[in-house]
Formats: C-alpha cells, sequence, structure tokens
C-alpha cells in the first residue's frame, strides 16, 4: 500500500474512534478509551520510527519534527493519565483537539512532500514496510 494511502486511512480510522469517543456512548468504555490509546500509541511510534526520519532524509523538517514528537509525548501522557469517566470534558476536547490538528498537518505539509519527492514504487515499498512495523507493534502490545 502506498505510504500516502496509509497514512490517509490510519489518520480517518482514529478520526472515526475519537468521533465515537466524543459521542459519549462509548466515552465512559474505559476498554473502548485504553484501546483507542493504545492504537494512537502504535501510530505515533510508527511515525517516530519511520516516517520521521524518512522525511528528515528527503526534505528539511527538523524543528517541525521536534514539536509534532513533543506534541505527541504530551498528548500520550495527557491521555494515559487521564480518568474518562471523570475527566474534564475541556481537557479531553483540547487534546482531541490537538490530534486532530497533528493529523491535518502531516497531511497538508508531509504528504505533498512524500508525493513529490518518492515514486509510487518507492512509495509503496515504504508503506508495506510500514505496515509489516505496525503488525510487528500490534502484537506486541
Amino acid at each position: 500500500m502506498d505510504i500516502l494511502n496509509l497514512i490517509k486511512s490510519e489518520h480517518d480510522r482514529l478520526r472515526q474512534r475519537i468521533s465515537s469517543i466524543l459521542e459519549s456512548k462509548n466515552k465512559t468504555n474505559k476498554n473502548f478509551f485504553t484501546a483507542f490509546i493504545k492504537e494512537l500509541s502504535i501510530h505515533f511510534q510508527i511515525e517516530k520510527d519511520y516516517i520521521y526520519p524518512e522525511a528528515q532524509a528527503i526534505f528539511t523538517v527538523s524543528s517541525w519534527v521536534q514539536k509534532e514528537q513533543a506534541n505527541q509525548e504530551y498528548i500520550l501522557n495527557q491521555l494515559e493519565n487521564l480518568d474518562i469517566s471523570t475527566c474534564d470534558n475541556k481537557l479531553l476536547e483540547d487534546l482531541i483537539s490537538k490530534i486532530k490538528q497533528h493529523f491535518t498537518a502531516e497531511e497538508d505539509l508531509l504528504m505533498p512532500r512524500f508525493r513529490s519527492s518518492m515514486s509510487f514504487d518507492q512509495r509503496e515499498e515504504f508503506g508495506e514496510a510500514l505496515m509489516d512495523y505496525q503488525q510487528e507493534l500490534m502484537q506486541s502490545v
């Protein structure tokens, strides 16, 4: 699968999970929320280990990557320490807003650059490697 399609589909899937959390039907479901945090953590780990190093090798985004990684650590730390059944809606909405902004930034900044810097075959190969790594991470959790 093309890396661009993989990133977009992962973002869309996680956005759907966020919508379910915000609809409240799953807000008090600790298992659903914990599963979401694990999925987001895996997504961020893939970015840290594969996507960002590749991006930095192709084009200049070092300061942006550092900012995004700090933002990811903050988001995960806050989510992992959040009691979803009693949390302040404002805090949850703020974290979700940060996650959505992160997805949009990647789609608007990184994806076009990958598209112009990599051939379709390179993007396919990269996407396949990421899917394998994602499976490995999911099995280790």
